[in-house]
């Protein structure tokens, strides 16, 4: 069936700029510009139509640009068209190539209707549960983030102003933590209230906060804080910095009101789409990491092989081979969505500690293969992502086995891996120093080569002078 290409450099302020090539790729239609909206849309498909063959298809190509690829995507699909969403990185490869002093947006369409066919991959269009699980897990990410950013600038004001005192509340945020920054943690203003006044205040927030040790460490605190700061009402305003804290610390509620919500909706497509929650049998995953897990992988049909799952994600190594040599210990690909590789990372960290399987890949990669300890960890999360995909795809528990592939309970499992693929501590150490210990076994060759160049040429300007 013939084809046009049609490149599109979509605009987050500006129009989008659109370029029709046909299957050699040279350009068979002038340039168009158009808006966001339904009527512009049937003005692209006309356009790279025009003067075309009875059957000819479309293939829409762009990059993502915010969530303008969207509305796009999902019109010209509904329409009949093929639809492929390429990498921002190969196409700026691309348009290099074409023009290597000019950036613009005619060139930017251009280069996606010029995209080779061998690295254009239909888009996949998830449907809409599975779409809002990932938007739902993707917000509770960013969320968790600013909170912990929130906490962490609380923390360290409170700290500043009263020496010890997050320290002095025990847990971070603790029900007398937050007492004292809803009232403001004004030391002065606590020290004229008297250990007393402040003993009912912490009380009154928790039943638990009824430990006299605590309560006179922070009484401690705020003690120490007055003496230090008698000299500086004329530097700091204690009242604005209570003030402060007080704003901390209910952007720090708000925050988790919103997390609340959000784990909430999460729950609610996580049932629907993945009802029986057989992926939380992996160790390593469980309650908190399924949602993601099923809000990456989504569909587990779409992916035919393992490998295909391993691409995606980016946890495997570049290959760089040439006749009959090849490189290793390059780095990661990194192709996938990160928060892909961070959730990978943290299930194959408790994983390898239940898992004897994946244990002995951990326990092989830093005994025998001289890897690090996040090397290792990303070898245990491609099998991670393996298993999950496994479930997904039979809907079945996993089932925990040894190293014949005989069922094993969870104990005698962790015993196992106690007695038999625990990481020496003195092997641990070696790795953690890998680096440096490269660099002191390189640097003798570097002086040595350095030193040879110098004989080398003090040797012939001696001939040239005789």
């Amino acid at each position: 069936m013939p084809y046009r290409k049609v490149g599109i450099d979509l605009g987050l302020t500006g129009p989008h700029y659109i370029t029709v090539a046909d299957e050699a790729g040279h350009v068979v239609r002038p340039l168009l510009t158009v808006e966001t909206s339904a009527g512009d849309f049937d003005r692209i498909y006309e356009h790279a139509l025009a003067s075309a063959t009875d059957g000819t298809q479309l293939k829409v190509i762009f990059e993502p640009t915010g969530l303008r690829w969207l509305p796009l995507a999902i019109y010209t699909r509904a329409k009949g068209h093929l639809v492929y969403r390429v990498k921002t990185q190969q196409l700026h490869d691309l348009r290099e190539f074409y023009q290597r002093y000019r950036k613009n947006d005619r060139l930017d369409s251009k280069a996606g209707a010029q995209m080779p066919e061998a690295v254009l991959t239909e888009l996949y269009l998830p449907p809409r549960d599975y779409a809002a699980l990932e938007r739902a897990t993707r917000q509770q990410e960013k969320l968790v983030g600013h909170l912990q950013r929130e906490k962490l600038r609380l923390e360290a004001i409170a700290d500043g102003f009263i020496p010890g005192l997050p320290t002095a509340c025990g847990l971070p945020f603790s029900s007398a933590a937050r007492a004292l920054y809803e009232q403001g943690a004004n030391p002065f203003t606590m020290q004229t209230m008297g250990q007393e006044k402040l003993r009912l205040l912490i009380h009154a927030n928790g039943p638990r906060e009824r430990d006299n040790k605590k309560l006179d460490a922070v009484w401690t605190c705020v003690q120490n804080a007055c003496g230090v700061y008698q000299a500086a009402q004329e530097y700091v305003d204690f009242e604005a910095v209570a003030r402060e804290l007080r704003r901390y610390y209910e952007h720090v509620k708000f925050l988790e009101k919103l997390l609340r919500e959000v784990a909430d909706e999460i729950q609610i497509y996580y049932r629907r789409v993945h009802p029986s929650r057989h992926i939380e049998t992996i160790y390593g995953i469980g309650e908190a990491l399924g949602p993601v897990f099923v809000s990456i992988i989504k569909d587990p049909h779409r992916f035919r092989r393992a490998s295909q799952l391993k691409g995606f994600i980016g946890m495997i190594p570049k290959v760089d081979a040439s006749c009959s040599s090849s490189k290793q210990g390059l780095p990661i690909t990194k192709e996938g969505p990160p928060r892909a590789r961070r959730a990978g990372y943290l299930a194959a960290q408790v994983g390898r500690l239940w898992d004897p399987q994946l244990a002995k890949i951990y326990y092989e990669g830093m005994v025998h293969k001289g890897q690090t300890h996040t090397e290792a960890l990303c070898a245990v999360s491609n099998h991670v992502f393996v298993r999950a995909l496994r479930v997904l795809k039979e809907d079945r528990p996993y089932v925990l086995r040894d190293l014949t592939g005989q069922p094993i309970s969870a104990q005698d499992a962790r015993a196992y891996i106690k007695e038999h693929l625990t990481v020496p501590e003195e092997i641990r150490r070696q790795r953690r120093n890998k680096k440096r210990v490269q660099e002191r076994i390189a640097r003798p060759h570097r002086r040595r080569r350095k030193r040879g160049r110098r004989d080398t040429d003090f040797s012939e300007n001696f001939e040239k002078k005789a």
